[in-house]
């Protein structure tokens, strides 16, 4: 771990290497943080070709941040209802010339989620409702790595930009039930812009690789108090596969694809636009039995988004449909593992929309920015076919806002939400050349 990071900032610019420019290093970090606060910011980052734009000054910046979240009662059981994150944050962007740029990032996070129930599997939200789970629940401990970087450069009209990003991470816990679960995943993304007189058109394409090994040990099973289920959606689950035992041994395995288009001005101010599909089909395997697979997970997702700056403001608005339909195995009872028959017995339709704004102001020597935002999420026709089971959930909404002063370092955000729930991120910045 203390390797990767030495290698990470061994990309960070040396001072001696430094353009000439006429910005310091606060006013440098002032720019790139009000850069990737603004409402537009994701416009940039999304696309490996956009990032030419993103700025035409090189910054890295080291941070620390703390996480917290507690809720009164659990909005998700699955997630618990709370956690508590530290991590340290490396990046680094580097302007090669006017034609080429580069950048690099990686991050170390430690931490807990508290009073999880009816989850022992990690990237929850990315596999339910494929998931292993237990009625016991308890505290799990989490630590994830990740690492990525880029590179683009203009060729005539065209900006060509390749991006690699890599995330690895486990869970466990030290008392009965205790799921060890080890995280990989891959993605690689290439992208293309051509050049018109006041905007860009970009084409984004992803490939993605996703792995997930479960160890589900019980150290005293006689004293257990809850086995280990192989949910296949809206409470049921495999009853041929969930059993007491002394282990449980699980794996995913997913590959997925994205392909992406975009739209946004060549000088900041202007209209923005980004319309995306993405596709990841994933394996529950039982390594417990001959590595036999016994659901396959098949999430489709289309999202859409747009937005306007216009000098010290800007406005995005965006929505999306996902699918989720899981596909139950058959296997025979030879002994083989041969599958005899899919079915496709849960559908999940979820429709998401969400708007944010920036303002930014001036006040003395200090630039403050308000960042309100909304999000509207709902799930329709959830459905499983044998036995016949529906359910429509109600929407939920999400208020959030953020007032941030410019300084370094500094604790720069407050989240606040009209839910149950209070999430407090604070970070301390470090940047230099």
């Amino acid at each position: 771990m203390k390797a990767l990071f030495l290698s990470i900032l061994a990309l960070l610019p040396a001072a001696a290497s430094a353009q000439r420019d006429t910005l310091g290093v606060l006013e440098r970090s002032s720019v790139f943080s009000a850069e990737d606060e603004r409402a537009v910011a994701g416009f940039h980052t999304e696309s490996p070709a956009m990032m030419l734009y993103r700025s035409e000054q090189s910054l890295s910046q080291i941070s620390l941040r703390i996480d917290l979240r507690r809720e009164q009662e659990a909005l998700l059981q699955p997630l618990g209802d709370g956690a508590f994150d530290g991590g340290f944050y490396a990046e680094s962007y580097r302007r090669l010339s006017e034609r080429s740029a580069t950048w690099a990032d990686a991050r170390y996070v430690r931490g807990n989620r508290r009073n999880v129930c009816w989850n022992s599997t990690a990237d929850y939200l990315l596999l339910y409702p494929c998931i292993t789970a237990d009625s016991a629940g308890g505290n799990l401990s989490t630590e994830e790595y990740a690492f990525g970087g880029g590179y683009v450069h203009r060729v005539g009209r065209f900006d060509l930009a390749i991006r690699g990003d890599y995330r690895a991470g486990q869970e466990y816990r030290q008392v009965d039930p205790r799921p060890h679960n080890v995280v990989s995943d891959f993605t690689i993304k290439l992208g293309v812009g051509m050049q018109f007189p006041q905007y860009v058109l970009g084409l984004d394409l992803q490939g993605r690789l996703y792995k997930q090994d479960q160890d589900i040990d019980f150290f005293y099973p006689p004293g257990a108090s809850s086995s280990e289920l192989y949910m296949t959606g809206l409470g049921s689950y495999y009853t041929r596969y969930s059993l007491n035992s002394e282990s449980f041994n699980i794996g995913y395995d997913g590959k997925g694809c994205l392909l992406a288009a975009q739209l946004m001005p060549r000088h900041a101010k202007g209209w923005y636009a980004r319309a995306a599909f993405e596709s990841l089909t994933t394996e529950r395997l039982n390594k417990s039995n001959n590595t036999v697979p016994i659901t396959r997970l098949k999430t489709r997702q289309a999202t859409l988004s747009a937005a306007y700056r216009s000098g010290r403001w800007s406005l995005r608005a965006g929505g999306g449909y996902e699918l989720r339909r899981s596909i139950e195995m058959i296997a025979d009872r030879t002994g083989h593992s041969v599958i005899v028959d899919e079915q496709a017995m849960y559908k999940n339709r979820i429709w998401h929309a969400d708007a944010e704004a920036t303002v930014e102001w001036r006040r003395g020597t200090v630039n403050y920015m308000l960042s309100p935002r909304a999000e509207w999420r709902q799930s329709t026709a959830t459905s499983y076919t044998s036995p016949l089971v529906t359910r429509t959930s109600l929407p939920w909404v999400w208020f959030f806002w953020k007032c941030s002063p410019r300084s370094t370092p500094r604790v720069e955000r407050l989240w606040l939400s009209c839910t149950n729930s209070l999430s407090i991120p604070a970070s301390a910045n470090w940047s230099f050349w």
